[in-house]
């Protein structure tokens, strides 16, 4: 395959290894206060308009939530179990606690505003708790639009199929690490038989992770892989018996 045709690594991913302390910029290079300020401090990504708040949104189209009072050493896995059902999810984040702050937060973003809308009133309706800590929810400020992804199938989840020397827990994550920044939810080994084995890896996000990681897997060819395809997101539909044959695929 042309390297042109490769998929590279991130950017985020290249500073991370190179030089740790580089701030994000704008698209232009310029560091644009107007347009810093739609934005989270602790977003990595490149500050254009298309990723800015669109402050005009109304709560009811807003696909995000801001959650405090999480667990200080809470787990991807820990954050999206407690959305089973809901809707599915286009990214997460956690924000560790800090110098001002004893307990954890998280951005949860989904793909419409309705899931939001009826996750925040699940977490306030139930008094929503994790080991034992009330969470507190709000519609988070830097407001995020309906997002209408190309693919209705999109989600943060993939199925992989290939030989179990390269579709395995361990492998995949190495893929994934030199050329993404990701979080883990779960990744489960679906079927096997001999060398064939399907894989489910369950990304704490589909933007920028299981949708950078799909294109790599189809860009790069890597050896042993069959195919890769978007699975359903338990966020959406619970934990399902969905058939994972490589048959199917």
């Amino acid at each position: 395959m042309p390297p042109t045709q490769c998929f590279r690594p991130m950017s985020a991913v290249l500073e991370a290894k190179f030089n740790p302390q580089a701030l994000p910029s704008s698209q232009d290079g310029t560091s644009s206060l107007s347009m810093q300020s739609r934005f989270s401090k602790r977003y990595l990504g490149k500050h254009t308009e298309k990723n800015a708040s669109q402050d005009h949104l109304a709560n009811h189209e807003n696909c995000s939530l801001w959650l405090r009072n999480l667990p200080p050493n809470i787990t991807y896995s820990e954050l999206l179990d407690t959305i089973s059902g809901i809707g599915r999810v286009w990214a997460t984040y956690i924000n560790r606690p800090d110098a001002k702050h004893d307990t954890a937060a998280a951005k949860v973003i989904f793909f419409n505003p309705e899931a939001a809308a009826k996750y925040l009133k699940h977490i306030e309706s139930t008094k929503l708790q994790i080991r034992g800590l009330p969470i507190t929810v709000e519609y988070n400020r830097v407001k995020i639009p309906r997002q209408l992804a190309g693919n209705p199938q999109a989600s943060r989840v993939l199925v992989i199929t290939g030989h179990s020397d390269f579709v395995n827990k361990d492998s995949l994550t190495r893929f994934f690490g030199d050329l993404i920044q990701f979080h883990t939810d779960r990744v489960i080994e679906r079927f096997r038989v001999g060398t064939r084995a399907v894989i489910e890896f369950r990304f704490g996000s589909y933007r920028a992770q299981a949708q950078s990681a799909k294109t790599a897997l189809e860009k790069n060819q890597p050896s042993g892989l069959e195919c890769v395809r978007y699975g359903q997101d338990p966020c959406e539909v619970g934990e399902t018996t969905f058939c994972y044959e490589p048959g199917s695929e």
